[in-house]
């Protein structure tokens, strides 16, 4: 049941970043672009239990939990950039 949960607010997160993104491009602010990159890393951190629950069955699915783990590290960057204006 948890892994429900999470899973769909993970999925909910990024589709919300994602349209928070979208909506950036027609009014760009940086508050926008900073909320749509915490909200895909927010999704991205609570897949991470999911996955690493799955891949100790499978063990195929370590290379998507470095993947994630890999997105999460270069999280901040991705927030750091996002709060610098656009030229």
């Amino acid at each position: 049941m948890w892994q429900l949960w999470l899973f769909l607010t993970a999925l909910a997160a990024v589709l919300m970043g994602l349209l928070l993104t979208a909506y950036e491009r027609l009014r760009p602010s940086a508050t926008l672009r900073r909320s749509g990159v915490v909200l895909l890393l927010v999704g991205t951190l609570a897949m991470l239990p999911v996955l690493i629950d799955r891949a100790l069955e499978k063990p195929v699915l370590w290379v998507a939990v470095a993947l994630l783990v890999g997105i999460l590290l270069a999280g901040p960057l991705m927030v750091r950039d996002a709060s610098r204006p656009r030229p």
